[in-house]
C-alpha cells in the first residue's frame, strides 16, 4: 500500500493526531515520497515535494518573535506535504501560532507521541515506498510482457498500442512521420477530435518532428494531461507517440516510463519493417510500370488487383515528379498510404528520371497539389491516355516537367505546352547559344557601323516578308528596305528568300528575347 498522511494518521500502532487539515482533503492521499526530520528554521534546500517533514520544534526556542507564517509557507512553497510535530522532546504540545499558521495556509499538522520515535515513522514510509516500487516493478514487467504478446499478433502494431493505452489507463495515438494521425486507441480517446485539444496535440506534434531529433515533451489541457514521445533516430523520425489522459498521466513514475519506452522500440521497429515492406511493394511496382509501359496491360493489372493495389481506371494522367533524395522515403510513405486507403486513386513507380505517378483523371488535381512543392519539386502532367498508350504520356510528362523546371514553377501540363508556341518548345539555352552564333555577323555589323539592321530583319519578318507594310513600320522606302534585306543576307552568309531561311533566322531572334 502506498503511504499517505492518511494512513500514516491511521495506523493505530504509530497513534499520531491531526491538528490541522488542507483546504482540500484529498491531499490527505497524495503519495508520501519520503519523510525527513529536521530542526532548521528553513530545511528546503534539503527536501523534495511530496515529503513530509517532523520537527521537535528547537527551532522555534528564540527570545526573538517567531515567524511561524514563514516557516510554513516555505515548505508549502517547496511542495511539502505534511509537518509532524514531536511532543515530549522540547515542548509539551504544539505553539499556537505555529497551529494557527498551518491551518490558515492549509498545511496539515500531526502530533508525534513521546513514545514514538522519528524512526518508527521513517520507517513505515519507507517500508510503504518500497512495497509500492516493487509492485509498480512487478507491474512494469507484466505489462510489458502483456504488450509483447500484442504485438506478435497479426495486427501487431494496433494491438500492441491498445494493450499500452489499456495498462496506462490513458488513451494513445501515433502520429506518422508526415505528421497524419494514423492510429488512435484507449479510453477517452474521442476527446482528441475536439478542436481545442485537437489544435494542441497536432501542433506539438508538427513542432517535434520539425525538429528531427530524438525527444519528449508535455502539456495539459483543461482536465486532459499529454505527454509526447518522438520514434525514431535522429534526422530519420518516423512519428510521434502521444498519451493522453486524467491529470497526473503526463507525470509518468518510473516503471511507466520503462513501459513506454519499451512500446516505442517496439513501435519504431514496426514501422521499419513496414517501411521495408513498403520499399519492396514500390519496386514491384517499378517493374509493373515498365511491363504496363511495354504494353503487358492485362499481365499489371491481374498483379496490381492481387496486390490490392488495382490499376486506376482508363484513361489516366501520367505525372513525372522530381524529387529530391531527401523526400524519397516521405513521398513513398505517402504514395504507399494513398493506394492502401483509396485503392484505384494512383499507382506509382520509379523511373530513370524520377517518380512517376498514374492517377484517375477524377483524382489528378488533387493529386498535384497535394504533391507539388511538398514531397516533389517539379510535377509534370500528360493528357489523358488509355494504358496501352501510356508511353506517350510519359513523353508529354517529361516534356511537361521540364517546362516547369524552366519556369521555375512546381507544376505544368502538356496541355499547356500544346496551347503555346511551338517555339516554346526549343531548350532554351542551347536554342539562346545557337542563336548567339547565327546572328553574331549581324550583331557586330551593326556595332561598327551604327546600323539597325537586326531591327529592320524582325520588322520584316513579322510582316511576313512584305515589303510596303514593313517599309512603311520603318519610315523606308521599299527599296530601301530590299538593299537592307541584301545587306543582311550577305552579312549571315545565308538566302532570306525562302521560308527555311526566314524560318531559321525568326526563330534565333525569338530564342534572344
Amino acid at each position: 500500500m502506498t503511504a499517505t498522511l492518511r494512513t500514516l494518521i491511521k495506523d493505530s500502532n504509530l497513534g499520531l493526531r491531526l491538528r490541522t487539515r488542507p483546504a482540500d482533503d484529498s491531499s490527505l492521499d497524495e503519495p508520501l515520497t519520503w519523510v525527513a526530520s529536521s530542526d532548521l528554521a528553513d530545511p528546503t534546500p534539503f527536501l523534495s515535494a511530496g515529503n513530509a517533514l517532523l520537527t521537535t520544534g528547537a527551532q522555534f526556542r528564540s527570545d526573538e518573535p517567531v515567524p511561524y507564517t514563514e516557516y510554513v509557507a516555505r515548505l508549502l512553497e517547496h511542495g511539502i506535504v505534511g509537518l509532524g510535530f514531536g511532543l515530549g522532546v522540547l515542548r509539551e504540545s504544539v505553539p499556537d501560532p505555529l497551529l494557527r499558521a498551518c491551518d490558515e495556509a492549509g498545511l496539515p499538522l500531526f502530533e508525534v507521541p513521546y513514545r514514538v520515535p522519528f524512526l518508527a515513522v521513517i520507517h513505515h514510509v519507507a517500508d510503504s515506498v518500497a512495497a509500492s516500487r516493487h509492485a509498480r516493478e512487478n507491474w512494469a514487467l507484466s505489462a510489458q510482457r502483456a504488450i509483447s504478446f500484442a504485438a506478435l499478433r497479426t495486427d501487431g502494431l494496433e494491438s500492441c498500442l491498445s494493450e499500452l493505452a489499456r495498462q496506462l489507463g490513458s488513451w494513445v495515438a501515433l502520429f506518422d512521420a508526415d505528421g497524419r494521425r494514423a492510429h488512435l486507441t484507449g479510453p477517452g480517446s474521442t476527446t482528441v477530435g475536439e478542436p481545442a485539444l485537437a489544435v494542441i496535440v497536432e501542433s506539438e506534434v508538427e513542432r517535434l518532428l520539425a525538429r528531427g531529433q530524438r525527444s519528449s515533451s508535455t502539456a495539459e489541457h483543461d482536465d486532459v494531461s499529454l505527454t509526447f514521445q518522438t520514434i525514431g533516430r535522429r534526422g530519420e523520425l518516423r512519428g510521434v507517440l502521444v498519451l493522453g489522459g486524467a491529470p497526473g498521466i503526463g507525470g509518468l513514475d518510473q516503471a511507466a516510463r520503462t513501459v513506454v519506452s519499451s512500446v516505442i522500440a517496439l513501435v519504431g521497429l514496426a514501422l521499419e519493417q513496414s517501411r521495408s515492406l513498403t520499399r519492396s511493394r514500390a519496386a514491384l511496382r517499378t517493374g509493373l510500370l515498365a511491363a504496363l509501359t511495354a504494353g503487358d496491360v492485362r499481365l499489371v493489372k491481374d498483379i496490381a488487383q492481387r496486390m490490392k493495389s488495382p490499376l486506376p481506371p482508363e484513361p489516366v494522367h501520367v505525372l513525372q515528379l522530381e524529387v529530391p533524395e531527401a523526400r524519397l522515403d516521405r513521398l513513398r510513405d505517402w504514395l504507399e498510404d494513398r493506394m492502401s486507403t483509396h485503392p484505384g486513386s494512383l499507382f506509382a513507380g520509379r523511373e530513370e528520371d524520377g517518380v512517376v505517378v498514374l492517377t484517375a483523371e477524377a483524382e489528378t488535381a488533387a493529386t498535384v497539389r497535394r504533391l507539388a512543392g511538398t514531397y516533389a519539386d517539379r510535377v509534370g502532367v500528360s493528357d489523358p491516355h488509355a494504358y496501352a498508350d501510356l508511353s506517350a504520356g510519359l513523353r508529354q510528362a517529361r516534356a511537361a516537367c521540364e517546362r516547369a523546371r524552366a519556369r521555375d514553377e512546381p507544376s505544368a501540363t502538356f496541355s499547356e505546352i500544346a496551347a503555346s508556341d511551338m517555339a516554346d518548345l526549343l531548350p532554351e539555352q542551347r536554342a539562346r547559344d545557337v542563336a548567339r552564333s547565327l546572328l553574331d555577323p549581324l550583331t557586330r555589323h551593326d556595332d561598327a557601323n551604327a546600323t539597325d539592321l537586326t531591327g529592320a530583319l524582325r520588322v520584316w519578318l513579322e510582316h511576313n516578308g512584305q515589303w510596303e507594310p514593313a517599309a512603311r513600320e520603318l519610315g523606308v522606302h521599299r527599296h530601301t528596305l530590299k538593299a537592307r534585306i541584301s545587306l543582311i543576307e550577305r552579312v549571315l552568309g545565308q538566302s532570306l528568300a525562302g521560308f527555311d531561311g526566314r524560318a531559321n533566322v525568326w526563330l534565333a531572334l525569338r530564342a534572344l528575347d
